[in-house]
């Protein structure tokens, strides 16, 4: 069944200091052969929680290595990502003054891209911002972010975590600490009409990530993606230690279903 898409992206960001954008962390674009939604955080040292400059750059190198490639979308995908790591390792130390103290620690980032391509989902991510697909009232898939908090559920199924004591900390980062040849995870799922893709960004350290059953019933309850992002954003945003929420909404519709596609849906540029 022909599809087509509507999409909003939504954003929330406290006063920190620092000047962040939406674009900053979450993007949605397309080109004549996928829909590709992008969601980044960037790092100036291990000591901070987000840094708009690294997520832009790592968010502009994977559009811009996205946009040089050809072949089949799931090919596409893995040739951007790691041109896209490639280029921010050797520029991201540029973007911070060196520290005397800490030679070693210079800006990193996290990214999870998601290309749709007919009835079909690529995803390929290093860090903890999680895609999920929503059908009917139920989370029916989702990536599996790479967080200390995670690895403990996974070995621990019968157990319920202290979020006190198993935190949620990146495992994985894009960074010089990283091995050169560490692949991101790839996973593939189906999307059917009436199905919404949601990106969410990493909750904070000690934060709860918002339940599948939240999700799913926000999904459900409010069909035009506009309106569900900023719900989302909002639930996204109650986590009080997260410095910003960012939210991707991606909603298929059956032809004679569809709406106009939202001004977030443009075309991919670098």
């Amino acid at each position: 069944m022909a599809m087509t898409v509507r999409t909003a992206i939504g954003f929330r960001w406290r006063p920190t200091g620092l000047d962040g954008h939406v674009e900053d962390f979450v993007r949605i674009c397309a080109d004549g052969e996928a829909q590709l939604a992008l969601i980044a955080n960037g790092y100036e040292c291990g000591f901070s929680s987000c840094w708009p400059p690294a997520s832009r750059l790592i968010l502009d190198l994977f559009v811009a290595a996205w946009t040089a490639t050809t072949g089949a979308v799931e090919d596409r995908l893995a040739a951007a990502f790691a041109q896209a790591r490639a280029r921010f390792l050797a520029a991201a130390p540029a973007l911070a003054a060196a520290d005397a103290d800490f030679p070693d620690d210079v800006p990193g980032a996290v990214l999870l891209a998601v290309a749709c391509h007919g009835t079909t989902m690529h995803a390929a991510w290093i860090g903890a911002d999680t895609a999920v697909i929503v059908r009917g009232l139920a989370v029916i898939a989702r990536t599996t972010p790479h967080t200390l908090r995670e690895r403990f559920e996974r070995e621990h199924p019968d157990r319920w975590p202290d979020f006190a004591r198993v935190p949620n900390v990146l495992l994985r980062t894009i960074g010089p600490g990283a091995p050169d040849q560490e692949l991101p995870a790839i996973a593939t799922f189906e999307i059917t009409a009436g199905d919404t893709v949601i990106l969410l960004s990493k909750p904070s350290v000690h934060g709860k990530s918002l339940l599948g059953r939240d999700v799913a019933a926000a999904a459900f309850a409010l069909p035009t993606p506009t309106v569900l992002v900023e719900k989302l954003a909002h639930l996204c945003f109650r986590d009080e230690a997260a410095p910003y929420a960012a939210v991707a909404v991606l909603r298929f519709d059956a032809d004679r279903q569809a709406e106009p596609a939202r001004d977030h849906g443009r075309a991919c540029s670098a």
